[in-house]
């Protein structure tokens, strides 16, 4: 598997990871009531976006050692983008990782999921 391969394995399933995979119902709630619940929840947990590749599986997948870890956090439409530039010693083998959350400032905007679902498939 080549790096590239695998970094896009990785971030696959931290996009699966991220969101809810109960489709917003939970068990003996109404689905608008448990889709706020879940989005509130996910809104109030700050991530690390760092930490979520360490620096021995990014060397392990890029072949050099992390030198920096940059993080930042910006607004984009109604999620907050989370990202962290991992700089290694060859530019080109740098990597960037990005996570949008739902921003709290705007707890009716869609989740992820239900922007991703709206936008590549419509009814």
């Amino acid at each position: 598997m080549n790096h590239r391969q695998a970094i896009s394995l990785l971030l696959c399933a931290l996009l699966y990871s991220a969101a809810p995979l109960s489709g917003g119902k939970a068990p003996g709630g109404s689905p608008q009531k448990s889709a706020r619940a879940a989005r509130d929840t996910r809104s109030a947990k700050k991530v690390d976006v760092c930490a979520l590749l360490s620096s021995s599986e990014m060397e392990a997948v890029q072949g050099e050692p992390v030198k920096e870890t940059k993080p930042s956090v910006q607004q984009s439409g109604s999620f907050l983008m989370s990202q962290c530039f991992f700089r290694t010693a060859t530019f080109t083998k740098s990597v960037s990782l990005a996570l949008a959350v739902p921003d709290p400032a705007r707890p009716s905007a869609l989740t992820p999921r239900e922007f991703w679902r709206k936008q590549f498939h419509p009814p």
